[in-house]
C-alpha cells in the first residue's frame, strides 16, 4: 500500500488558529491556547490527544457563544475524525461549521468548511461534488485575498482531476498552488505541493521527475523539521527507487522512513515500510543468489 502526501495535505493545513493579534479575552485566550495546542499534537499524529485539546477549546467557546471559535475547533474536530476515517462524524463537524460560517457571514470560514466538505466527498468517491465545493471555496477565498487559502483549493483541485486520471490537469492546478505558496513563503504548503507533483509524473512514469519533486519536497520539510512529512517524503522516493529497479536505494530510503515514523508512533506507516523494507530484502535476496 502506498501511502502519499496527497493524503494528508489539506488537513495540515485546515487547522486554523484566531490569527488575531489583538488581546483577548481570558475564555477566548484560553480556547485559543488550547486549540493551538490541539494542532500541535495532530502535527505529531497524535489524533486522541488532539481531539481532547480541541474539545475542550469547543466547550470554552460554546461557554461564552463565540461563533467563530466554535466553527474553527468544530472543523477541527473534523479534521481529526477525518485523519481516523470517521467520515461520518467528520462530515457532521464541516456541515455545523459551515451553517455557523454563513449564519455569521465569515467568507473565510465558509470557504474552509466548503473545502473539508469537499474532501469528505472526494474520500467517499464523490469526485463531481468534490469538485463543486472546492470550487465554490477557491471563489470565497479569491474573493477574500486570502492566497494561502486559494492555495489549498487548487491543490485539492489537483487532487480530485488526479483521482478522475486527468493528469495534466492535476499538474496546472498543483503548479498554481505552488506558485502561490512559494509567494506568501508557505513551506509547508510548498512541500506539499511538490509531493503531489511528484506523484503525478511518478502515475505518468516520468520517474527521473518525480524523484526530483520528491526530493524538493523532503529538502524543505527537513529545513522545517515537519516530521510527519519527511516520513512520507522518504517512503515515496523508496517507492521509485524500487519502480526503477535501484533495490539498495529503495531499502535505504524505505529504512529511514520506518525509523521516522516509528519515533512518530504511526502504526499504519511502520506496517506499510516493515512490508517494504521485508519486499526488498527478499528481492535483493534472490538477486545474490
Amino acid at each position: 500500500m502506498k501511502i502519499t502526501k496527497i493524503s494528508i495535505l489539506f488537513i495540515l493545513v485546515i487547522l486554523i488558529g484566531c490569527g488575531s493579534a489583538k488581546i483577548l479575552p481570558e475564555k477566548k485566550t484560553r480556547a485559543y491556547e488550547l486549540s493551538q495546542k490541539g494542532s500541535e499534537y495532530y502535527s505529531k499524529a497524535d489524533s486522541q490527544k488532539a481531539l481532547d485539546y480541541f474539545k475542550r477549546s469547543l466547550m470554552i467557546n460554546e461557554s461564552i457563544d463565540n461563533r467563530e471559535g466554535i466553527a474553527r475547533d468544530l472543523n477541527n474536530i473534523g479534521t481529526v475524525y477525518y485523519s481516523i476515517k470517521e467520515m461520518d462524524n467528520a462530515l457532521k463537524c464541516f456541515q455545523e461549521a459551515l451553517k455557523i460560517g454563513e449564519e455569521i457571514h465569515d467568507s473565510l470560514e465558509k470557504g474552509v468548511s466548503l473545502n473539508n466538505i469537499g474532501n469528505v466527498l472526494l474520500k467517499k468517491g464523490d469526485i463531481k461534488g468534490a469538485i463543486e465545493k472546492f470550487q465554490e471555496a477557491l471563489r470565497l477565498d479569491e474573493g477574500a485575498g486570502n492566497k494561502e487559502g486559494a492555495a489549498v483549493r487548487l491543490n485539492n483541485l489537483g487532487i480530485a482531476y488526479n483521482s478522475s486520471g486527468e493528469r495534466d490537469r492535476a499538474l496546472e492546478f498543483y503548479q498554481k498552488a505552488l506558485n502561490i505558496n512559494k509567494e506568501v513563503k508557505n513551506s509547508r504548503g510548498t512541500a506539499n505541493n511538490l509531493s503531489n507533483i511528484g506523484m503525478v509524473y511518478e502515475a505518468k512514469g516520468e520517474l527521473e521527475s518525480a524523484i526530483e519533486h520528491y526530493r524538493m519536497a523532503l529538502e524543505i520539510d527537513k529545513q522545517i523539521e515537519y516530521s510527519s512529512g519527511i516520513g512520507i517524503d522518504l517512503y515515496n522516493i523508496g517507492h521509485v527507487y524500487e519502480g526503477m529497479g535501484e533495490l539498495d536505494k529503495a531499502l535505504s530510503f524505505y529504512e529511514r522512513a520506518f525509523k521516522v515514523n516509528e519515533r512518530l508512533g504511526v502504526k499504519e506507516r511502520t506496517d506499510r515500510d516493515l512490508e517494504s523494507i521485508k519486499r526488498i530484502q527478499g528481492a535483493i535476496g534472490k538477486r545474490v543468489k
